[in-house]
């Protein structure tokens, strides 16, 4: 199975990354408000979609990125 640690990280990027593109379109000077409402938006389309899709190729398979300490036998 997928490691728990790991997609709670890789869904805590998306989330940050979100909020990062967010917060720089609602501090951009000279742009419409409702451009500025489509971007955000599109970044939420955008987190959701890498969300779904993180999800879908997981697929319950055995994978890790993280290295894994080989065990120690017990005498």
């Amino acid at each position: 199975m997928i490691q728990v640690e790991e997609y709670a990280v890789a869904m805590a990027c998306w989330v940050a990354a979100l909020l990062v593109i967010v917060a720089k379109v609602i501090i951009w000077k000279g742009w419409a408000t409702g451009r500025k409402f489509m971007l955000c938006l599109v970044a939420v389309a955008v987190c959701g979609l890498a969300i779904v899709w993180t999800t879908a190729k997981r697929a319950d398979r055995p994978w890790s990125a993280l290295p894994r300490r080989p065990s120690v036998p017990s005498v």
